[in-house]
């Protein structure tokens, strides 16, 4: 039988997470689920392009989403990013699987978004700042 390639995409991200170095100067962002015991903890840092790292308490669904948006937003700026997260996800684990686990799939792109916000609107980029989002 045949396996989907949704799914291989989703099993090597929940499995085997991608994962990069903390950047040396970054902006702490943390959000947690209101439905379960899922927690982000995105550091990530912007001047020419994004670099970003992450770490997640949580379940294999917010683990592989989160692997998989910190893979596609580093080495972009946020004209590449901005509006496509939810599309991403939906192309690389497909939409059964995003369905079936929706709050923990879109937990990464609203702390995603939630920066992208603080850095149009209040011109967040090089200064080290945490925020903790809750």
């Amino acid at each position: 039988m045949k396996k989907d390639k949704n799914v291989e995409r989703f099993i090597q991200h929940a499995y085997s997470p991608v994962k990069f170095d903390k950047p040396t100067k970054f902006y702490k962002y943390e959000i947690s689920s209101n439905t379960c015991d899922d927690r982000i903890t995105l550091y990530i840092y912007y001047e020419r392009t994004i670099v970003a790292s992450y770490n997640v308490e949580g379940c294999r669904t917010c683990l592989a989403s989160t692997s998989l948006l910190v893979e596609f937003i580093n080495g972009k700026t946020i004209n590449d990013i901005e509006g496509k997260l939810e599309q991403h996800i939906l192309n690389n684990f497909g939409e059964n699987i995003v369905n079936n686990k929706r709050n923990c799939c879109y937990l990464i792109i609203d702390l995603i978004n939630n920066w992208i916000e603080d850095v149009k609107n209040k011109g967040v980029r090089f200064d080290e700042i945490e925020r903790d989002q809750k």
